[in-house]
């Protein structure tokens, strides 16, 4: 700290020095760090489905190969539904407090020139403003309340294993 303007005059007020200013905002991102990682031990996550995104699934599952099979029977294989709205959905079980819940299933395709959905769905949750780079775990536990899809862990270990930030900044040297 250092005092500063005139005590004469009774206009003396504290600032703050570099050194001080540095210990702030290393304390500030730290508090931030462990705030996110309680936000995604509780399973929070800023993605969310939107109406439209859900319109564009329900279209984009009828064009996957895999998935447009499933709209083509009477019934529905026991797990599965289609939602009111018409996106497929799978019966995911998920950690208490919730313990199940109707996870949309991600189709095949592509999101952008560049990014399927599966993709793209993993980079909003772990790359994205909520992302923080979390490792396989995590974000897995993250995608399960949002989507599903088949290779879902798969997926995302390879993503996460090849993640530039997550190789330059979370990975330790073997030796």
């Amino acid at each position: 700290w250092e005092a500063r303007g005139d005590p004469r005059l009774g206009s003396e007020e504290l600032q703050l020095t570099s050194d001080a200013l540095a210990y702030y905002e290393k304390v500030h991102d730290l508090r931030r760090e462990h705030a996110d990682e309680a936000r995604a031990e509780a399973g929070e996550c800023e993605f969310s489905l939107g109406a439209n995104l859900r319109v564009t699934w329900a279209q984009a599952q009828r064009a996957d190969k895999t998935l447009a099979l499933m709209f083509g029977g009477k019934t529905l294989a026991e797990g599965y539904r289609v939602a009111p709205d018409g996106l497929l959905e799978r019966h995911v079980k998920l950690p208490p407090p919730v313990s199940y819940a109707w996870a949309p299933i991600v189709p095949d395709g592509q999101a952008t020139g560049n990014f399927s959905w599966k993709r793209w769905v993993f980079l909003q949750c772990h790359v994205g403003i909520m992302g923080a780079h979390r490792n396989t775990d995590k974000t897995v536990a993250l995608l399960s309340r949002q989507v599903w899809w088949q290779s879902m862990r798969r997926d995302v270990e390879q993503w996460v294993e090849r993640c530039l930030t997550c190789i330059r900044f979370r990975k330790m040297p073997q030796k």
